[in-house]
């Protein structure tokens, strides 16, 4: 379902060894004098670094394996490593809600999910209105809870240490203002609003009302074996839609929390020796974003053979393990992004990662990625540094190198991420996914979290089970409904009753026209204007006027 029509070598890279033997007759050498000669004609070039590997075929280039700085391409690399080391590109973070109904007080065990953005915490408050929880006393989270907004930049900070540290007094602040709706702005309800339109699967509330008098980071769980405490928790969406979503917006902060959940700087270097004996490739790899770190300035570094085999590594587990490729987490240009025309040339055949940095000789304009051909992928990276790190001269590298292959598009329609779904929802501990009405099943827990005398009355307890039955009964019977009223189908079914009201003033505008005969009618005053010139034969009547006045002044003198 999520693999693309690629075809690969499958004996390419067997086992654990990236460097693959032997080479295949693509235009290797005319490729490497093309791009040569373009980067002579470049001002600063010769800092720069170009490299390939075709499918059987070794690492071929211009300086690569120079350390160069990576930039923003370093995410292709955390994106390995997330897979890798979470197991899936399927995988999903859980978080654990303890709740106490007696005292009002909560507790959020986080997984260092690094993607519970605005969202979903709308998608939490949500539901805990649905399940009848309102307010809390007192609301507490551990560091291991993580809020997407609140995630600081990695280059405000000295090192992994400092930047987790200043996480803590963020995300307490956080914590008041997003979980107290009656602190919400104007702008805050219109997100809520528009975020409830967009997911119409899961459904949001369409009002929600939540207060908490006081928040709290903690080392531990403050509620742990005490009575009455229900266990719920709540999902992320799969890996492989934050990673591909993180990759087309580059979005740093994301890649750093991603890449210190995994295990930082040290846990990186392990990562590639242990596994493919490439520690030294990781040697100066400071953040997972790629940004520098400082001061002083440290900037993630790699050389150009070692990231494309790591692509090319990425690429081929995602199919052999997953039935997935590249493009499944990966940009494809000109399909996934509006930035096609940076790619013009290659666009729909390209699979790639951009990265820029902007500061003075520290600057650096990069792609790497994968290119689709007729003879097969073509893995590739192209480092422009220095004095050359412009688009321009970026892309005249691109076209060079790709004027060397016929190339083909890659089979892929526009990535849309979904933000929520159904398997996000606040559940107990261990369930399955909700469904259709997914709170039900948590309100008849959290009911029975708010009755703590009733334990002794365990004969009781046959009742309860034998009304669930019944309870479960009632969504089974609900979902055709649910189904044939989702609010896009209500929404359909209003935009067909406009439609059909808007087609009905049709017959009345001949109606409309009936006045036109009225006309002729409304002309008649036209007969009354010679009536209207009668006066006129009056004035000589009041021209007679004066002449008796003359007679009389004439008689007053005699």
């Amino acid at each position: 379902m999520f693999g693309s029509s690629i075809s690969k070598v499958k004996a390419l890279c067997v086992g654990a060894v990236l460097v693959a033997q032997g080479s295949v007759a693509f235009a290797g050498g005319t490729t490497i004098s093309s791009v040569q000669a373009q980067l002579n004609r470049i001002k600063g070039g010769g800092s720069s670094s170009f490299c390939y590997v075709v499918e059987g075929g070794a690492v071929q280039g211009i300086n690569a394996d120079k350390p160069v700085r990576i930039a923003s391409v370093m995410k292709l690399m955390t994106s390995f490593w997330a897979i890798e080391k979470l197991g899936s590109p399927n995988f999903r973070w859980k978080t654990k809600i303890y709740y106490q109904a007696s005292n009002g007080e909560m507790h959020i065990e986080g997984s260092r999910d690094p993607f519970f953005h605005r969202d979903r915490m709308y998608l939490l408050l949500s539901d805990l209105n649905r399940a009848g929880i309102k307010s809390l006393n007192r609301l507490t989270v551990d560091r291991n809870f993580k809020m997407g907004m609140a995630i600081p930049d990695v280059s405000n900070h000295l090192n992994e240490s400092s930047r987790n540290t200043s996480q803590t007094n963020v995300t307490r602040d956080d914590l008041m203002q997003n979980f107290n709706t009656a602190k919400w702005w104007g702008d805050r309800k219109a997100t809520y609003a528009r975020i409830r339109k967009e997911n119409q699967t899961p459904e949001l509330l369409k009002e929600i009302s939540f207060k908490v008098n006081a928040a709290d980071i903690v080392p531990s769980n403050p509620l742990a074996g005490k009575p009455g405490v229900k266990v719920f928790e709540i999902r992320s969406a799969p890996l492989r839609y934050y990673l591909k979503r993180m990759n087309i917006m580059s979005a740093n902060p994301m890649a750093d929390e991603l890449f210190y959940s995994l295990g930082g700087v040290s846990g990186f270097a392990n990562f590639l020796q242990s596994n493919y004996g490439m520690g030294n490739a990781a040697t100066d790899v400071h953040s997972g974003s790629g940004l520098p770190i400082g001061p002083p300035r440290n900037d993630s570094s790699m050389s150009c053979s070692a990231v494309v085999r790591i692509i090319r590594r990425m690429d081929l587990d995602l199919e052999k393990k997953h039935g997935m490729d590249l493009a499944d987490v990966v940009m494809v240009a000109g399909i996934d992004t509006a930035d096609s025309p940076t790619f013009k040339d290659g666009s729909k055949s390209l699979v790639v990662k951009t990265g820029t940095l902007t500061a003075g000789d520290a600057r650096a304009k990069n792609l790497a990625g994968s290119m689709q051909t007729t003879s097969g992928e073509v893995y590739f990276g192209i480092f422009m540094q220095g004095a050359a790190a412009g688009s321009g001269p970026r892309q005249s590298i691109l076209n060079a190198f790709m004027s060397k292959f016929s190339r083909k598009a890659v089979n892929r329609k526009t990535f849309h991420f979904d933000a929520l779904d159904n398997e996000m929802r606040l559940r107990p501990q261990g369930a399955p996914a909700p469904a259709a009405s997914p709170v039900q099943e948590v309100q008849e827990i959290v009911v029975t979290a708010r009755r703590p005398a009733k334990p002794a009355a365990k004969p009781v307890v046959l009742k309860t089970a034998a009304r669930k039955p019944v309870a479960a009964a009632k969504p089974a019977a609900r979902k055709p409904v649910a189904k044939a009223l989702t609010p896009r189908e209500k929404w359909l079914a209003k935009v067909a009753a406009r439609k059909a009201a808007a087609a009905k003033p049709a017959p009345r505008k001949a109606v409309a026209s009936k006045p036109a005969a009225r006309k002729p009618v409304a002309s008649k005053p036209a007969a009354r204007k010679p009536v209207a010139h009668k006066p006129a034969a009056r004035k000589p009547v009041a021209k007679a006027a004066p002449k008796k006045a003359a007679a009389r002044k004439i008689a007053s003198r005699k």
